[in-house]
């Protein structure tokens, strides 16, 4: 048996495969389907609390050795501090300088939000300053917070 296997239990290595295959389910059933902003807000603070009561009642060490002992090569190769958590996110700044003010035109009243697809009319709009994507500010905001790159297009959104 592998070694990095053998110090977990059969147990442990059971409730995290579990853990993160809920996750990934509950996720990939969820955006199946169409959803209001509440319903996609609500469903993004309990993937993340799902992961923090992974975090804290699970070693993290154990949760990333049983993965890569699950991944062949997975670990081969891979710095020191490769499997670390890193924020990923825009700046205030950096959102001010990305995010302009949008009006969508009069005679273009369908344009949509790039990330929710509710209407822009709906809500306060904004423009992408490097790609011109529109989407609504609330959006955008969220979406900064997880991501420094358009949702569209994946340019970088920083500055």
């Amino acid at each position: 048996m592998n070694p990095a296997l053998q110090q977990n239990t059969h147990q442990e290595r059971h409730d995290i495969l579990a853990a993160v295959g809920d996750i990934a389910y509950s996720r990939t059933t969820f955006f199946r389907h169409w959803h209001t902003h509440d319903q996609v807000n609500a469903a993004l603070r309990n993937e993340a609390r799902m992961l923090t009561l992974l975090e804290r009642t699970m070693d993290m060490t154990s949760i990333v050795r049983v993965l890569n002992t699950l991944i062949p090569g997975a670990a081969a190769g891979v710095p020191a501090g490769f499997w670390d958590s890193v924020p990923v996110a825009l700046t205030n700044a950096q959102m001010a300088a990305a995010l302009q003010p949008h009006t969508p035109p009069a005679e273009n009243n369908n344009e949509l939000c790039c990330i929710c697809q509710y209407n822009l009319a709906a809500q306060p709009a904004c423009e992408l300053a490097r790609c011109h994507h529109h989407l609504h500010r609330a959006c955008a905001e969220q979406w900064f917070s997880m991501s420094t790159r358009c949702p569209v297009c994946r340019a970088s959104a920083a500055t």
